[in-house]
């Protein structure tokens, strides 16, 4: 299974706080525990940008494809109604 960098920021959190709340009580967060889950946090943020923009990609893709397509089909249309008229005209 893979987990994104949002993930594993999570479980690095998640392991610095299983680690740290072993020597001192949760309220007593240091600066580093704070620099800590403010850089998680941002990671996670970074993760929703990658997500959003690899959407607005795909639906780039798609449109694209279709756009592909559909000249694809115009340009057969076009070449099969010439056909037609050079058989018209023998």
């Amino acid at each position: 299974m893979r987990i994104g960098a949002s993930g594993a920021a999570a479980l690095a959190m998640m392991m610095l706080v299983g680690c740290t709340a072993e020597r001192r009580p949760m309220a007593h967060t240091t600066a580093a525990d704070r620099r800590i889950e403010e850089a998680a946090r941002e990671i996670q943020a970074h993760d929703r940008q990658l997500q959003r923009q690899r959407a607005e990609i795909e639906a780039l893709r798609a449109r694209l494809d279709a756009d592909v397509q559909r000249a694809t089909h115009e340009l057969e249309a076009e070449d099969a109604i010439d056909r037609a008229r050079g058989l018209d005209a023998d």
